[in-house]
């Protein structure tokens, strides 16, 4: 009878080891779903910073000069379904669905009626400034 007894302990041991090896397994596959989650998001996030600090630029390039017209191209998240200027919050956009935070404003710029362009991953905006205005106008292209 003893050694049925170390025959079945030593299963139970191999059993227990095969079990704490896909614990392990299934531990592994969702840390690395978590950190490709989090660096798409880091992605996204980057596009957006990147979309405001270019348009900023490029206004200020037109608002530096006397005059001009150029169409521009930005890159957004396909999340992103719209981008929105208003005339009523002074310089103001926000993006539809993620709406509007306090910290986006351009400066230099005036919309002179609400608009939304949309973003198919790539968003195309017109500025236009006219000579002895102080202000860029954006305006869909």
């Amino acid at each position: 009878m003893k050694f049925a007894e170390r025959n079945k302990r030593a299963q139970i041991r191999l059993s227990f080891g095969f079990l704490v090896s896909i614990i392990l397994i299934i531990v592994f596959i969702a840390a690395a779903i978590y950190v490709v989650g989090k660096m798409l998001a880091l992605k996204n996030y980057t596009q957006i910073k990147q979309f405001k600090q270019e348009l900023q630029q490029n206004i200020n390039t037109q608002w530096s000069g006397e005059f001009g017209s150029e169409n521009y191209q930005y890159f957004l998240p396909k999340e992103i379904k719209k981008v929105c200027f208003s005339e009523g919050i002074g310089g103001k956009f926000y993006f539809l669905p993620l709406g509007v935070s306090p910290d986006d404003k351009f400066k230099n710029i005036k919309v002179t009626s609400d608009f939304c362009i949309n973003n198919t991953g790539r968003v195309n905006v017109k500025l236009v400034k006219t000579y002895g205005k102080p202000l860029v106008n954006v305006q869909r292209p």
